[in-house]
């Protein structure tokens, strides 16, 4: 099986890294990284807000992310947490991406109606 996360000390360096699936993460390459402490910086290609009522989604395209492995934000005004729909037990509000095609689409399971503001980031 393949490492592909490592946070904490290697040495004497802290590292921060996700590599690609298939990739372990001892790689040198940063070509095959999602995320790793040298990146400069994460290229944002998508942000906004949207109001979903309870059980309602939204969905959009996003060209850049095709090939990618996007890194992705989300918070709610309510101050209610997303949780990952696998993990999913009382309801709450997740994106969903397809990087092969582009699709995006942002559920809201929660009790109530929710005020989602997302951001979408790519690596250089």
């Amino acid at each position: 099986m393949t490492d592909r996360i490592m946070f904490g000390s290697n040495g004497s360096k802290f590292v921060a890294r996700v590599s690609k699936p298939g990739v372990d993460v001892s790689s040198t390459n940063l070509a095959d990284f999602v995320l790793h402490e040298d990146f400069t910086t994460l290229i944002p290609v998508a942000r906004g807000t949207v109001t979903l009522g309870v059980g309602a989604s939204t969905s959009f395209t996003l060209p850049s992310i095709i090939g990618k492995h996007p890194f992705v934000v989300l918070k709610s005004d309510e101050g209610i947490l997303p949780v990952s729909p696998w993990f999913n037990l009382r309801g709450t509000y997740f994106l969903r991406l397809v990087p092969a095609t582009g699709a995006c689409t942002i559920y809201n399971e929660y009790s109530t109606s929710l005020t989602i503001t997302y951001a979408v980031f790519i690596t250089p």
